[in-house]
């Protein structure tokens, strides 16, 4: 449709709107009579108009072509899906239920498809749009794309996560949850959006209807359809033309979307303010009488809304049903009675939707992540961001949550006074003693001052927002300001900036902790050198956290002074050097010497520490750890359970330091193959770290991760998903995208993609890996060179260029030689699994000659690493097997197909070709 045209059919569309239906049709008439296919469209637009769907009006992109008729594909195939029934339907495109239908393995999915006659370049575009933004989008919370592609009549397809739910206000209702719960199920709906808008998606569709709770209580947020895209370049390149048509549902619509203003995450809050309200009141704020533009823009732009808590005074219809709006009814479907409903949204509950609410897409929260905020806040009994900053409000709110702090603040101030008052009475009298007690009169003072200065932190009459400040925050703030009250006492000042350094490295905030620590420990290094105790101390904290961010050169730099420092402090045999030995071996790449350092550490810690001491429990875990590292498995999981037993001698079972030895231990099962074990293990680490530590720790993330990736191994992919995109989000947040961390996890995930279809979506997380490696100039190692090697195996079941494959594989390989070449007699299970990758791929090009030498080195490894049972090395006999078949030694390849067969056929991780291939060959050699 040209731009002339599309101007003509939108006047005439909005001229129509403002006829009553009788003379509309009159209208029509006149307006098109020389032009029935422009009628067509314009009464298409209006009957659309009238539905739910309001004023999403895709009818208008229909082609030159007659409307399409109805055509039922219950029945047919689709790519690989049997389509079974259609579930939805909107004015582009039909969603239908459907079934993966081939021999990889059985799903339900949702498919959506173009209707037939919508093909015109806009509705390609926008589908890919569509298809571009779920593929961009992992969270736990957002319905995936599993897969894409165009049907034999050339329409294109999505392939969406089925979600069996209900709307989410349906389910707050049918299941009577209470206020707190609906608001807890509410900022799961904001955290999706948040992670939409981190990636510059705005929803621009926020409603009921597209936001579904599944049976288990799981949200998720569907159809990106009118999605708006902030990225100009990423929109540009996907050749969208924008209209002036304006995409939305007016009941759910901002201000800026009915007036065609500018589009950004402010308008997604603004949704998500009238679906709060909905949540809470059991209505919307408008009622829409009629859906001309004027009156829908006089509503929304002009009209203030209700506040929740008075809407539940009135009785009235339903906007959009016939049904009777009952006050008493939602007081009901809440659990409480309707007065205290009315008292529990007056004040906070009413100011926060009403913020999000506001006009001015300025003075709304800025966020989605603002918006949980405040209702976190609120559910504390904290004073939330959109209260007036009443002084009164404040200090009562303060003094609520912590009525025995102040009581014990107050008599610490006053003790200290008191103890200052004796201190400088006591120097008067005792001439003897005047100095000491002059000294001991300063510092009592300062003492005073300095826990004054504290607490006027939280005051709100001294410090603005001060009792809204978290725990966390208070003592930051406090001991900001401290640190500025103590510019002439450096030695005070170092230890209470190291003191917060450790704080935010607590909270797994490394990037403030490094900066923190790094300051104290230039004034440390010139108040008492190098070699001194505390120093040292504070330099290995430093250093610690420099490694944490990824900073390997660096760290492995400080980890070197700290040893010669330490040496020279304690001597050659004592526990701040053996810790030092540790953590260089931590920053080592040379394997024997890594090996060595951390067998030395762990001796001089059994010959002069007790033997239930925590720092030999240290010493073994570490020690662990890099057995597991180089696949000597057996003797991992040994280090780990006797690591273990010191540990439950000494700690609370929920301790993290337990925590994360018994997460390593079910590591180093699922490497010997009990991957079950593992798994039990793992939930049970999950479920104990939730009990200590908040959801958004990085020892609860790397624990999801790893429990992901028992998943991958038992074939549970789906599983494996969530739990890796929300291990991957927080690694992302905690440790910045370009930590080795969040790549490994991030290349799991893209495996599991891969695995279940959805070739383009892992496709584009490897290249970002390949990316941040370029980028931060990673040299080449056995761990790069995994990454490239299954880049590559997904490249070669995606089906990709003969030229792309073959690069990555040669750096993979180059990768494993190098590793080899420094150490000829390593035996890595990532070497193994190059080699096995690489002959594969020589295997489908028939290139059995140069594939033999791979497949027997892999199983050489295998055989040498792994327990006899792993069902690894029942990968590498079948595909060493498949190999000497072709090359006509038959007896040794069915040999080696029967012996690996049963574990080959079940393991989840082989693609189907080579298990149908090793079942002929033993079928033909019976």
């Amino acid at each position: 449709m040209d731009t002339q045209r599309w101007k003509k059919l939108e006047a005439l569309f909005n001229a129509a709107l403002e006829l009553t239906h009788v003379d509309r049709a009159a209208f029509l008439t006149d307006a098109c009579a020389d032009d029935e296919a422009l009628h067509k469209e314009l009464v298409a637009m209006l009957k659309a108009n009238e539905g739910s769907m309001a004023m999403a009006l895709e009818e208008r992109l229909l082609t030159e072509d007659d409307s399409p008729e109805a055509i039922d594909l219950v029945g047919t195939h689709i790519g690989h899906y049997r389509l079974e029934k259609l579930i939805g339907e909107g004015g582009m495109g039909e969603v239908y239920l459907a079934q993966r239908d081939d021999a990889q393995y059985k799903q339900h999915v949702a498919l959506k498809l173009v209707r037939p006659g919508y093909r015109n370049n806009q509705i390609m575009a926008r589908f890919r749009m569509e298809r571009q933004v779920l593929a961009r989008l992992t969270h736990p919370n957002i319905t995936q794309l599993l897969d894409g592609g165009i049907d034999n009549n050339g329409r294109p397809y999505l392939v969406m996560q089925y979600v069996e739910g209900i709307p989410i206000t349906q389910y707050c209702d049918d299941h009577a949850l209470s206020i707190n719960e609906r608001l807890a199920l509410f900022t799961t709906v904001c955290n999706a959006v948040q992670h939409a808008h981190r990636n510059l998606i705005v929803h621009r569709d926020l409603k009921p209807s597209n936001i579904l709770v599944t049976g288990e209580g799981v949200v998720k947020l569907l159809d990106f359809g009118i999605a708006k895209l902030l990225d100009p370049d990423w929109e540009m390149s996907l050749a969208i033309t924008q209209s002036q048509m304006r995409l939305m549902t007016p009941e759910y619509a901002a201000p800026e979307q009915v007036k065609g203003e500018a589009i950004t995450t402010a308008t997604d809050v603004y949704a998500l303010g009238i679906l709060l309200y909905e949540i809470l009141a059991g209505r919307r704020p408008y009622h829409l009488k009629n859906r001309r533009q004027s009156e829908i823009e006089r509503i929304i732009c002009e009209v203030a809304p209700t506040r929740p808590s008075t809407a539940l005074t009135v009785a009235t219809k339903q906007e959009d049903t016939a049904a009777t709006y009952s006050p008493k009814a939602v007081s009901k479907a809440r659990g409480i009675g309707l007065n205290r409903l009315k008292k529990m949204l007056r004040g906070d509950l009413d100011n926060i939707v009403l913020m999000a609410m506001r006009k001015e897409p300025a003075r709304r929260y800025s966020s989605a992540e603002q918006l949980t905020e405040d209702i976190s806040r609120f559910l504390k009994g904290l004073p939330v961001r959109a209260q007036k900053d009443k002084t009164l409000y404040r200090m009562q709110k303060f003094v609520r949550r912590h009525r025995a702090a102040v009581l014990f603040t107050t008599f610490a101030i006053t003790t200290l006074i008191a103890f200052s008052i004796f201190a400088t009475y006591q120097g008067s009298l005792l001439r003897v003693e005047r100095d000491t007690a002059q000294v001991e009169k300063t510092r009592a003072e300062k003492m005073v001052g300095l826990l004054v200065s504290l607490f006027e932190t939280a005051n709100p009459n001294v410090t603005p927002g001060g009792d809204t400040l978290r725990v966390g925050t208070f003592v930051e703030k406090g001991a900001r300001k401290v640190l500025q009250e103590v510019e002439d006492d450096p030695q005070l000042k170092a230890q209470m900036t190291f003191t917060l350094g450790q704080m935010y490295a607590a909270q797994g905030q490394y990037r403030e902790a490094q900066g923190l620590l790094e300051d104290a420990y230039e004034m440390q290094r010139k108040l008492r050198g190098p070699a001194d105790s505390v120093t040292t101390g504070y330099l290995m904290a430093l250093a610690t956290q420099t490694w944490r961010l990824g900073q390997r050169e660096k760290g492995k730099v400080m980890f070197e002074k700290l040893l010669i420092h330490n040496k020279a402090v304690f001597g050659e045999t004592h526990p701040r050097v053996a810790k030092s030995m540790q953590l260089l071996a931590l920053a080592t790449s040379d394997v024997l010497e890594k090996q060595a350092l951390l067998e030395s550490s762990l001796q001089i810690r059994q010959e002069i520490l007790p033997a239930n001491d925590i720092e030999i429990a240290d010493g073994l875990n570490a020690l662990a750890t890099f057995h597991l590292l180089t696949s000597n498995y057996s003797l991992a999981e040994e280090n780990y359970r006797a690591s273990l037993d010191i540990l439950e001698q000494i700690l609370d079972k929920n301790h993290p330091n337990i925590l994360a030895v018994m997460g390593n231990l079910a590591s180093s099962l699922n490497q010997m193959g009990d991957t079950p074990q593992a798994i039990t293990i793992q939930k049970d680490v999950i479920s104990r770290l939730r009990t200590v530590k908040r959801d958004s720790s990085v020892q609860t993330a790397n624990a999801w991760n790893n429990l992901a990736v028992y998943y991958i191994h038992e074939g549970k992919f789906a599983d494996a998903r969530d739990a890796l995109q929300y291990a991957n989000g927080l690694q992302t947040v905690l440790l910045g995208p370009k930590h080795h961390r969040v790549l490994s996890t991030a290349r799991n995930l893209g495996v599991v993609l891969s695995k279940m279809g959805n070739h383009e979506a892992a496709k584009a997380i490897f290249q970002n890996i390949n990316r941040q490696i370029t980028t931060r100039n990673d040299q080449l190692n056995i761990e790069t060179g995994y990454y490239f090697g299954q880049y590559a195996n997904i490249l070669r079941e995606a089906d990709a260029s003969r030229r792309e494959i073959e690069d990555y594989l040669q750096r993979a390989l180059a990768a494993a030689e190098q590793t080899r070449n420094n150490d000829p007699e390593a035996k890595h299970t990532k070497i193994a699994d190059i080699y096995l990758w690489q002959a594969m791929y020589l295997l489908e090009n028939q290139a059995y000659a140069a594939a033999a030498p791979y497949t027997e080195d892999a199983l050489a490894m295998r055989l040498a690493l792994l327990p006899k049972s792993h069902p690894h090395i029942a990968i590498a006999q079948s595909l060493d097997g498949i190999t000497r078949y072709h090359l006509d030694q038959k007896k040794e390849a069915v040999a080696l197909l029967e012996a690996g067969n049963n574990a080959f056929q079940a393991h989840s991780l082989v693609e189907q070709q080579w298990k149908d291939e090793a079942s002929a060959i033993l079928a033909d050699n019976l």
